[in-house]
């Protein structure tokens, strides 16, 4: 059973149930609308799972920095849209985006930084599977999951920075020290969660 929540005095900056029950949401969204998942939930689902970053090290800072802004974005043209049909869900608005001209014409687009959230996504899904693997370094796990995932989408520049920042992840311990959990409940809940996450990935790759 898992352990009782933590007081908020004692809460971690990346609570691993929370963030499940997130994307359990996500899951049955997509079960209930045939695919389809509502942006506002993605959006809260995204804001918790970019928390991981922020016990990872500072050179991961400038990652949560770029999903914040992305997410912002996405949350402008749900809100600020007269789209007939509303941008309710993500693939609404990548429809409403597609017939009214808007991915050539606007690269603040929100199907633009969709699309790589969801790159990104994939990318979090390896990662956190890969952290199971108590033989390797982190840095060797997150650099493994960076060229699986983002790598063949970014520049030299952007491939040679990743590799620098990737030494800065903490060593699996220590992670788990911050997430505020144990090696067993980690073997429990990092599959669920990067099955969820992968999932995901694959609805919006559609």
């Amino acid at each position: 059973m898992p352990k009782a929540p933590p007081s908020p005095s004692q809460q971690a900056s990346f609570d691993i149930y929370k963030t499940l029950h997130e994307w359990n949401n996500i899951e049955e969204d997509i079960a209930h609308f045939k695919g389809e998942i509502k942006t506002e939930l993605f959006i809260g689902a995204y804001r918790q799972l970019a928390s991981f970053f922020s016990i990872c090290g500072s050179g991961f800072t400038f990652v949560t920095s770029d999903i914040t802004a992305k997410l912002k974005l996405i949350e402008k043209c749900n809100h600020e849209r007269d789209a007939p049909n509303g941008n309710d869900t993500l693939q609404s608005m990548v429809t409403y985006e597609k017939q009214n001209g808007l991915l050539k014409n606007d690269k603040k687009n929100g199907s633009r930084n969709l699309l790589r959230l969801n790159r990104a996504l994939q990318f979090i899904g390896f990662l956190i599977r890969g952290l199971l693997d108590s033989d390797r370094p982190t840095h060797l796990v997150a650099l493994d999951a960076y060229n699986d995932s983002l790598a063949p989408f970014h520049s030299w520049a952007i491939r040679k920075t990743v590799g620098f920042a990737v030494y800065a992840i903490p060593s699996k311990d220590i992670l788990l020290k911050r997430m505020e959990i144990t090696e067993d409940e980690a073997f429990v809940s990092f599959p669920q969660l990067s099955d969820l996450l992968l999932k995901t990935y694959q609805t919006l790759y559609k």
